[in-house]
């Protein structure tokens, strides 16, 4: 489609664009202030098309980050603390995590402490406390299970047997009916 060709309009769909209301565009392309207009100039058929031309690579990068924010979500989720750990039992360097685990971690706080007691050589010795925070596992995983619907599927399935426990009960000590059969001609 490319640039409109009247001005104010293309000036009203930059505004739409950029987020403004219909308002705020209207009179930002230069039109007196009319609530009426912008809002029939924002259901116009160019318009329209010009602003979904506009905003289409913003939707597309949206896109893009909502898979990564969908795989940072999986990564807290699914996080393990154990990775945190080498063979040897000690704290692996930052430098040496996953990118699964590192992306787990919120903070690292390392705590020096110096000891009262000193070493052989008479200095004092010096003792390192690290505290490694996660990100909210449980926040997490709530997250995924609403992107996935995973509420949802559980809703409906309560309440199919929600229905079918009713229908149970509804018909339970019922007598049957016969049903009537109808002969057909040959």
């Amino acid at each position: 489609m490319g640039v409109l060709k009247n001005i104010k309009h293309e000036a009203f769909a930059q505004g739409i664009a950029k987020g403004l209301s219909a308002d705020a565009a209207y009179k930002a392309a230069g039109y007196k202030p009319n609530r009426h207009n912008a809002s029939r100039l924002n259901t116009n058929d160019n318009i329209v098309a010009r602003v979904a031309e506009l905003t289409a690579p913003a939707v597309e990068a949206t896109q893009i980050e909502a898979s990564r924010v969908l795989q940072e979500l999986a990564r807290v989720g699914t996080s393990d603390i154990r990775k945190l750990f080498g063979p040897n039992g000690g704290l692996l360097h930052v430098t040496d995590l996953d990118d699964a685990t590192a992306a787990a971690v919120a903070s690292v706080e390392v705590v020096t402490k110096h000891l009262t007691t000193e070493d052989q050589s008479g200095e004092r010795e010096v003792e390192y406390v690290h505290k490694i925070k996660f990100w909210d596992k449980n926040s997490a995983l709530d997250k995924l299970a609403k992107n996935l619907a995973l509420y949802a599927q559980d809703q409906a399935a309560q309440q199919t047997a929600d229905s079918i426990s009713e229908f149970l009960e509804a018909i339970k000590g019922a007598q049957p009916t016969p049903v009537s059969t109808r002969e057909t001609d040959d």
